[in-house]
């Protein structure tokens, strides 16, 4: 029979666990400052000065509302607080994950619709896995959400800290069911790919290539995340949370800037058909010229360089 751990050990672990939750929160929101300030000036220029659409709503609540809400987290787990008062913050602590969560969710959800042509049916597809998402993702902040005492039998006062179950810990349902969700999507945006191949010109290729990136990346670490909560050590539980929902919001930027980037450029289309106005002027001209001169060549002006 092992014998329980002293005094000294408990607090020392108590410490230990306090530690490993407090600095992740404060380095994570240094990246969301970091990332805000990074891309700022293209920011500015594809998305503040662009016209308000779904995509551009989605993207500024990616971006504030975390850049928002993070203090309250940081206010919470960083200070000290008396029992009492950390029943209230935990409660708001827990509903602020909420949207963490669910905005990248939403954006991978209609730009998966969009790349897909916006049928309808898939739309019904997307919104019921998407309802279905947001409701386990309300259950899973609301479920069995007490303040852990645990910090408080050897401190006066103590971070605000959630009481988790292993293998029932309410996170690892969203963790899970985010799993699902970007299992569905990734299944029709393959078939999509494989049938329709839109896989071809620069903004295909730039789509094709971001969900050739994004898919792994978030599915490992979805998994990883996932693993580290029903594991029996706790002492990474809030550290691989808080990663997933800084990383999953920045991707989600990303995406969106990378696509209104490319839209700035001329498309194969536009090319295209400058290419075969220039020659059908050109033509023309040469129609135009009068028949003593047809033996020498006509001055055609210099066409684009995609001609």
């Amino acid at each position: 029979m092992s014998a329980l751990p002293s005094l000294p050990d408990i607090i020392s672990l108590t410490v230990s666990r306090t530690r490993v939750t407090r600095y992740p929160v404060v380095a994570c929101y240094t990246v969301l400052l970091y990332e805000f300030f990074l891309v700022f000036d293209q920011e500015y220029r594809l998305i503040y000065q662009s016209k308000w659409t779904l995509a551009k709503c989605l993207y500024l609540a990616c971006r504030f509302i975390p850049i928002l809400l993070w203090p309250a987290n940081m206010y919470n787990f960083m200070n000290d607080h008396s029992l009492e008062a950390c029943k209230p913050l935990a409660i708001i602590s827990a509903l602020s994950y909420i949207p963490f969560l669910a905005l990248p969710q939403c954006t991978y959800v209609f730009r998966a619709w969009s790349i897909t042509g916006r049928k309808v049916s898939l739309l019904w597809l997307f919104l019921g896995c998407l309802v279905a998402y947001l409701a386990i993702l309300l259950w899973s902040a609301t479920d069995k959400l007490t303040v852990s005492d645990a910090p408080f039998s050897l401190l006066p006062k103590a971070g605000c800290f959630r009481v988790t179950y292993r293998n029932q810990n309410p996170t690892t349902r969203a963790i899970f069911a985010a799993l699902g969700l970007d299992s569905i999507v990734g299944a029709v945006l393959i078939h999509h790919y494989l049938n329709v191949r839109r896989s071809q010109g620069r903004l295909g290729k730039l789509i094709f290539n971001q969900d050739l990136f994004y898919f792994p990346f978030i599915l490992l670490l979805n998994t990883a995340t996932a693993v580290i909560l029903t594991s029996p050590s706790r002492d990474l539980d809030r550290t691989a949370l808080i990663v997933v929902l800084v990383m999953a919001n920045i991707t989600a930027c990303r995406f969106i800037l990378q696509i209104r980037e490319l839209s700035q450029w001329p498309t194969e289309i536009s090319e295209l058909e400058q290419c075969s106005h220039q020659v059908r002027e050109d033509l023309e001209r040469m129609q135009m010229e009068p028949s003593g001169t047809l033996d020498e060549p006509a001055l055609i002006p210099e066409s684009p360089a995609v001609c």
